[in-house]
């Protein structure tokens, strides 16, 4: 029940899902790939670091169907908003 806010919120189901949110994870990515959090059984204390060391198969895996962007082109999105790639990094996308 503690989480219904942060649920309604973030507009998400599950409290994988809330913490990817947290950490700037798309919404449409977030709910595929909380499942994949789950399974692995990682902690929401390590999940930050899982995220950094993810395989871009995992992000390709978390894409929904027929989605207009790659699982490469989303980690690296996810990156810049993170800050740990710059803006100007875009470009190679483009």
């Amino acid at each position: 029940m503690d989480l219904i806010p942060a649920m309604v919120l973030h507009g998400v189901k599950t409290r994988e899902t809330i913490a990817l949110r947290m950490l700037n994870v798309p919404r449409f990515i977030a709910e595929k790939m909380a499942p994949t959090v789950r399974k692995w059984n990682v902690s929401l204390e390590a999940l930050g670091q899982w995220l950094d060391e993810t395989d871009i198969d995992i992000w390709k895996e978390s894409l929904p169907t027929g989605a207009k962007i790659t699982g490469t082109e989303c980690r690296h999105l996810w990156e810049i908003i993170e800050g740990k790639k710059s803006w100007k990094n875009i470009n190679h996308f483009v």
